[in-house]
């Protein structure tokens, strides 16, 4: 059973599936995967959900944030966006037979940002929505934005030269132009995930969390 985060960048996602794995639970780490064994199991998805798998990835290369960016830096945050929405997919295809419950990020909701890097409407959002694997349970992490933006400021500790602003190690006006569009998506996400997941105030009591507000779809 797949039990997916789901936020604004750095409101927690990372900090919490950490301290999951430390404690021993199951968590998914596809990230550390092999390019090969990435590649086989979204090859395995597509085989499986040929049309889906199409309008999902035409919605996201129709999606391009509104800037000018250099032919270089346009074909970087192609292989990015595209390599992020093909690992999604590759993750549900590994972890949908599982019966314990993994713990995971970047999944489908947080895909969303991916694929919208402009304002989206409610109708365009809930399209891809219907498209992207499920999962049982989500976390929701809203965080506080001063503090999101505090972090924001930190150096990036594997891109030197680049603070952790979401997007600003590809290029910096990308990343500005794809946070806010992130902040506008956001809220009207939330509103369609409360329309397929209701609060669950008992499946994790476990785990003793006060922060995120936890889900189980309906």
């Amino acid at each position: 059973m797949i039990v997916e985060f789901f936020g604004l960048p750095n409101t927690g996602k990372s900090a919490l599936k950490k301290r999951l794995d430390k404690k021993g639970f199951s968590v998914s780490k596809i990230e550390k995967a092999s390019r090969l064994k990435k590649i086989f199991y979204f090859l395995k998805h597509f085989l499986t959900n040929p049309i889906s798998t199409l309008v999902l990835f035409g919605l996201l290369n129709l999606n391009s944030a509104d800037i000018k960016l250099s032919i270089k830096d346009r074909f970087k945050v192609f292989l990015v966006r595209n390599s992020y929405l093909s690992t999604v997919l590759a993750k549900y295809q590994i972890l949908k037979n599982e019966n314990e419950k993994i713990f995971t990020d970047e999944y489908s909701y947080q895909s969303l940002f991916m694929i919208f890097q402009r304002a989206a409407t409610k109708e365009e959002l809930n399209r891809a929505i219907r498209l992207l694997p499920k999962s049982e349970y989500l976390f929701l992490f809203k965080g506080i934005d001063k503090l999101r933006y505090e972090a924001y400021k930190k150096p990036h500790p594997r891109r030197p030269g680049s603070t952790l602003h979401p997007g600003e190690w590809l290029n910096k006006k990308y990343g500005v132009a794809w946070l806010k569009a992130m902040e506008l998506n956001f809220p009207k996400i939330v509103n369609l995930i409360k329309k397929d997941y209701k609060l669950d105030k008992k499946s994790f009591k476990v785990l003793n969390l006060s922060y995120p507000k936890i889900y189980c779809r309906k």
